[in-house]
């Protein structure tokens, strides 16, 4: 696991990934049951489905940018590096 604090970019996105993780959860939850009462696939709102594909491209590239950063892939313990990243992103804010 690295030495140094992680960088604050690396800190910010990955707190910006937890933000989308929880607006996708919470859009998931208001969306009504991708299956009808007879059980074939329904309908579902054509802007719902757009904002929760556009909160998933958010969330893949934030990941994509995480995992490629050179804090973490210079790290020799890319997992090590990514719990840091994770538990500095989770820590309360400093005041």
């Amino acid at each position: 696991m690295p030495d140094a604090e992680p960088p604050q970019d690396l800190v910010d996105a990955r707190r910006a990934f937890l933000a989308a993780d929880a607006e996708l959860s919470r859009l998931a939850a208001g969306a009504p049951s991708a299956f009808g009462p007879d059980g074939r696939v329904a309908g579902v709102d054509p802007t719902l489905a757009e904002r929760m594909d556009a909160v998933r491209g958010e969330m893949q590239r934030l990941a994509l940018f995480i995992s490629g950063h050179a804090w973490i892939t210079g790290s020799g313990n890319r997992y090590g590096a990514w719990k840091q990243v994770d538990a500095a992103a989770k820590a309360p804010a400093e005041q």
